[in-house]
């Protein structure tokens, strides 16, 4: 630093600014490349991120779009199936009918419970067969309990008749 105020450091100053400022405009030159480098390089991303996104917010469109129509197909056939267990038994219990039975297209809980309301009107179905039978027998011994009744009710009036005249004779 002491050399410095004195200065004799035998480099002519213009020379010195000369090569100083080659320098930096060398530098200055090689910033400018390297800013466009990046300039470019930024532009490149920039345009290959909108690309990108582009790309992402189509696909989850669609994604969300398929997802949306496959929730409303579902819920079409689950509403399907409901109605059609529903509307038969309303008809079942509206007409007095159990020989209506629920088409089973699935194999699902819905498909299960429908066989399983069908097995239900079997069942019920048998037990009213059952009674109706129960029902045929009883009436069959009452009608011949009557015809019986009928016949020793006769029988007795007949004795009753004959009863008396022994009666009537036996006092004359």
């Amino acid at each position: 630093m002491d050399k410095a105020a004195e200065g004799g450091f035998s480099v002519d100053s213009k020379q010195w600014f000369t090569q100083a400022t080659g320098r930096i405009n060398q530098l200055k030159k090689v910033e400018d490349q390297i800013a466009e480098h990046i300039k470019q390089m930024t532009g490149e991303l920039a345009a290959a991120a909108s690309s990108s996104l582009l790309t992402i917010v189509v696909a989850g469109s669609a994604l969300l779009a398929m997802i949306v129509l496959l929730a409303m197909a579902i819920g079409t056939v689950i509403t399907t199936q409901v109605m059609a267990v529903s509307n038969i038994i309303i008809a079942v219990e509206t007409n007095n009918d159990l020989t209506l039975r629920i088409d089973v297209s699935t194999s699902d809980e819905l498909g299960n419970a429908a066989v399983c309301i069908n097995k239900m009107f079997d069942t019920f179905q048998d037990a009213i067969k059952d009674i109706e039978h129960s029902s045929a027998l009883l009436a069959t011994s009452s009608e011949e309990t009557s015809a019986t009744t009928d016949s020793n009710l006769q029988n007795l009036h007949l004795q009753q008749d004959e009863s008396q005249l022994v009666a009537t004779a036996i006092e004359e």
